[in-house]
């Protein structure tokens, strides 16, 4: 993982950890929910794992919203040129 994504990685994370507190889901049941392991759960909140796109789009589903809506607030540094 290139190192200049640490930091909307770490923002991604606390997306994630926000939206399982408001849906008032343990870190356990939004696993299950995932199908995933609990450690990938806590990982990702901690900012600690870069997940695929299979991922977000399960917590999307648990979440009830757009994937593209996870990922809204993590933002670059600086713009993608075309």
């Amino acid at each position: 993982m290139p190192r200049r994504y640490i930091p909307q990685i770490k923002k991604f994370g606390a997306i994630v950890r926000n939206q399982r507190e408001k849906a008032q889901l343990t870190q356990a049941t939004l696993a299950e929910l995932c199908d995933v392991d609990i450690r990938t759960i806590r990982r990702i909140e901690k900012g600690e794992f870069a997940i695929g796109l299979e991922i977000i789009i399960s917590l999307a589903e648990v979440f009830k919203m757009q994937p593209a809506e996870l990922l809204d607030k993590v933002k670059l540094k600086h713009q993608v040129r075309k």
